[in-house]
């Protein structure tokens, strides 16, 4: 059935205005012209990237300089950064992402950041998998001697 009248014409039915439409979860009316929490836009959590970064790097360092002949505490050290505080970082980092991502004013890096943490945390997990080669044949070789 066709309307008749203008366009802008009432058609008996009342529709919400456009700022009673948007509501909180709460029911809170929210504006959509709001300030983020973290400032007028929030961006990947910087600190937690970093704190990666260097754990992927005390890895690496830790496998390379105690090198292949004998484990010793390094090697546990860099195997308890690499395989199990880079899955913890990478966890708090994506929940602060999913946090900064929330509030509908999220601008990311030119590179993604979760393309670059998750290759952080690649790093950082196949050093830790190295340390733990090492320590693993260098118990078998005890038992073998």
């Amino acid at each position: 059935m066709a309307r008749l009248g203008p366009p802008n014409a009432p058609t008996g039915k009342s529709t919400p205005s456009r700022s009673s439409a948007l509501t909180t979860p709460g029911g809170a009316a929210a504006s959509v012209s709001s300030v983020s929490r973290f400032g007028t836009s929030s961006r990947p959590p910087r600190v937690v990237v970093t704190v990666a970064a260097v754990n992927a790097l005390v890895a690496v360092v830790l496998f390379s300089v105690a090198g292949t002949e004998k484990a010793d505490l390094r090697h546990y050290l860099g195997t308890t950064l690499g395989m199990f505080v880079s899955i913890a970082l990478i966890g708090w980092f994506r929940q602060r992402l999913a946090l900064s991502r929330s509030d509908g004013r999220f601008l990311d890096w030119r590179i993604s950041s979760s393309r670059l943490m998750t290759c952080v945390t690649v790093l950082a997990w196949i050093a830790g998998a190295a340390n733990l080669f090492v320590i693993c044949y260098e118990l078998s070789r005890r038992f073998t001697s």
